[in-house]
């Protein structure tokens, strides 16, 4: 660590610019995300971490967590704080890109940070989930620097291995980041001249890293179950997010799974949701792979590198897809926004693998060709740079979305409140309350955000998403700022299942509140959880 922080003091000029371009990136992007409090879903019910966030992140396994948020926060949610903090693992996440892969080109720099800031998977953390957002990206930084020990510091597989455990303890995804960054650098390598065994003992090494850092995950994670008295969720209790699940595996089903994340890479890729046509991504996106590809031919020609290092590289490049989606293998074919950042790494390959080609070939006999090449790298720099505006501009989008999601829906349970205290029988905060379904009063989603609904976190316009009575609970405390008793569970679940209540109309008709045993019901919509 004292290494790392020696790092830091004699790159002061380039760790300055690196900050400099991933808050222009940031501030661009998600600067309207960080001034704004439109919780909604999961960052509605874990606003205040202290109530039940805290012990949920311990029995996903994400046990330091509560630990991070000790350190660096509190646990309330401060949007432009954690935003902020996000930002800057970000940035240390680039300077050590930076140094892993010796970019000098101050362009490549504004792009790499670019990528790392103006991704899907980070725009749907700010806007649905901005409790984890600073806690996620800080599990990045740990990931990447993983990766550096391993590469620059003698025996910084230890160290390495730190890194890592800290990592799964916070977001376990991001051991993809780590994986597939091991993979650029021995690509890199094969691609620069370096020998199959130097290469795979590297590799073997990184493995060993990789391993050793799942021990002590392990270790450390057990320590905090004991100590907390909390158990692991199982499948039974959350099956999509249970750590649990990866024993679902069968050698059936782990092959399947194998041949899907292929084209599951590919579907993200290609399909990029964005507000330019879908040609035009598709199209930039299929340039990146000709780029890519060319690259790798143009390495099998090189008669320097001898054929058992260019098989190694075609092994390598075969696996990348499993391993920059490994969550959806591991989670037996569950992948959402939030899992998959090392895909959009590919962008970073793809800069890389174009300089290593206009290097390649910029004293090649034929002008043309080298020409061509010196050519094409600035045009694939262009076309990532269209490609991350077409993000800036998603970002803003779906913070757009959930600021006006927010108003609708404020204004809506305004108007029920109202309705609630007018209701002779009803005492604010003594009279107990269930409420039932979610409100179909409004629209499924905003006129012209509709491709936007398929970011995770943004698929409709209702702020609580499930009609969970913690989440009626936090709203009405969080939100509302409103004295309010609700019903315990069992009598929520009861009157959720009675046939009185199912004849009752939904709001805002008359009959929509009603006084049953002693329970004031609101019934919102029919749709039940």
């Amino acid at each position: 660590m004292n290494r790392l922080l020696k790092i830091f003091e004699r790159n002061k000029k380039q760790l300055f610019f690196v900050m400099i371009c991933t808050f222009f990136w940031g501030m661009l992007a998600h600067g309207y995300g960080f001034m704004q409090n439109s919780f909604s879903h999961d960052s509605l019910n874990e606003f205040n971490s202290a109530d039940v966030s805290n012990s949920l992140k311990i029995q996903l396994g994400r046990f330091i967590v509560p630990l991070y948020k000790a350190i660096f926060r509190t646990n309330l949610t401060l949007p432009w704080l954690i935003g902020v903090l996000a930002l800057i693992w970000i940035g240390l996440s680039v300077f050590l890109i930076v140094k892993i892969f010796n970019i000098e080109s101050r362009g490549f720099i504004f792009l790499v940070a670019g990528i790392f800031t103006a991704n899907i998977t980070v725009a749907a953390l700010a806007a649905t989930y901005m409790h984890d957002f600073d806690c996620n990206m800080f599990a990045l930084f740990c990931a990447v620097m993983a990766v550096y020990f391993w590469k620059n510091v003698r025996w910084g597989g230890i160290l390495g291995a730190i890194c890592i455990s800290l990592s799964l303890g916070i977001y376990q995804s991001y051991l993809s980041v780590t994986i597939v960054l091991v993979m650029f650098v021995c690509i890199l390598n094969l691609m620069n001249g370096k020998t199959f065994k130097s290469v795979f003992s590297e590799g073997m090494q990184a493995i060993g890293m990789l391993l050793c850092g799942g021990v002590l995950y392990y270790i450390a994670l057990k320590t905090a179950l004991h100590i907390t008295n909390i158990s692991l969720m199982g499948i039974d209790e959350d099956y999509s997010n249970s750590l649990y699940r990866m024993f679902q595996l069968t050698p059936k089903s782990g092959i399947s799974l194998i041949l899907g994340v292929f084209d599951e890479c590919y579907q993200r890729l290609m399909n990029v949701i964005s507000p330019y046509p879908g040609w035009i991504i598709q199209g930039i996106t299929f340039i990146l792979f000709a780029a890519v590809i060319a690259a790798i031919i143009m390495a099998f020609c090189d008669k320097r590198i001898r054929l058992p290092e260019k098989l190694l590289l075609v092994v390598l490049m075969i696996l990348l897809p499993p391993a920059m989606n490994l969550s959806y293998i591991l989670s037996v074919g569950i992948s959402h926004d939030l899992m998959v950042y090392a895909v959009w790494l590919f962008y970073l390959l793809a800069l890389l693998l174009v300089n290593w080609l206009e290097r390649h070939l910029k004293n090649n006999r034929s002008q043309f060709i080298g020409k061509g090449a010196y050519f094409s790298k600035y045009i694939c720099m262009l076309l990532t740079f269209i490609l991350l505006y077409s993000n800036v501009q998603l970002a803003n989008v779906l913070y757009l979305k959930k600021d006006q999601e927010q108003d609708a829906y404020l204004s809506l349970m305004t108007r029920v409140v109202y309705k609630m205290e007018s209701f002779d029988r009803y005492l604010p905060g003594t009279t107990p309350v269930v409420f039932i379904g979610l409100t179909d009063q409004l629209n499924e989603t905003i006129p012209g955000f509709e491709e936007f609904n398929e970011i995770t976190g943004c698929w409709n316009t209702d702020v609580l998403y499930t009609p969970q009575r913690e989440r009626y609970q936090a709203y009405f405390d969080y939100i509302l700022v409103n004295r309010i008793v609700l019903a315990d569970d069992s009598i929520w679940k009861e009157l959720q299942e009675s046939p009185i209540v199912a004849q009752m109309p939904s709001y805002p008709f008359d009959g929509c509140i009603a006084m049953i045993d002693d329970v004031l019901v609101v019934k919102l919509g029919d749709y039940f959880s």
